[in-house]
């Protein structure tokens, strides 16, 4: 395993734009180059990946790992949902729970809240939300906007981050 040292002379990380360029060149790559590639994943979510030490990281990994001198125990999220946004101040360690609670708006919701749904048969708005893989139930209301509300307000109480259900890219 290579140590912080190793990695800060072979590359900079600039923690305002959250890019990665090579310091010295070798082959096609020149000092200065920028570092890495967009990479998908099967969920459609892209990422930086950067090849140093014969292996590929994510970026967003590597620049804790710059800044901080060790690596990441948990998840690091980046709060506005867009993988490929390495600033420093977009990335922040978290659980696999609090990460959940950072997630963008799925494409096949209907009602644009996430937690909320119609249910035809009663003809009223149901809101729920999970937390710690439970399911809490928040009532069924005859008006959209109450259980929009319902949602929002646990979301508020759970600690969900408050960008989580929102409209972002991948």
């Amino acid at each position: 395993m290579f140590t912080q040292d190793k990695l800060k002379a072979k590359i900079h990380y600039c923690r305002d734009t959250g890019i990665f360029t090579w310091l010295y060149g070798t082959g096609l790559v020149k000092a200065g180059d920028r570092a890495g590639s967009v990479s998908t994943t099967k969920f459609s979510k892209s990422y930086i990946k950067i090849k140093v030490f014969r292996k590929h990281y994510q970026a967003h990994r590597l620049a804790y790992f710059y800044i901080n001198g060790e690596w990441p125990t948990n998840q690091l999220d980046h709060i506005d949902g867009c993988g490929t946004n390495n600033k420093w101040s977009n990335l922040r360690p978290v659980t696999a729970a609090e990460n959940c609670k950072n997630k963008r708006l799925q494409s096949n919701n209907t009602s644009g809240t996430t937690g909320v749904t119609f249910n035809e048969y009663m003809g009223r708005w149901k809101a729920t939300i999970y937390d710690g893989n439970k399911q809490y139930h928040l009532g069924y209301h005859s008006d959209k906007f109450e259980a929009i509300c319902a949602r929002k307000s646990a979301e508020k109480k759970r600690g969900f981050h408050e960008n989580h259900g929102t409209i972002r890219p991948l």
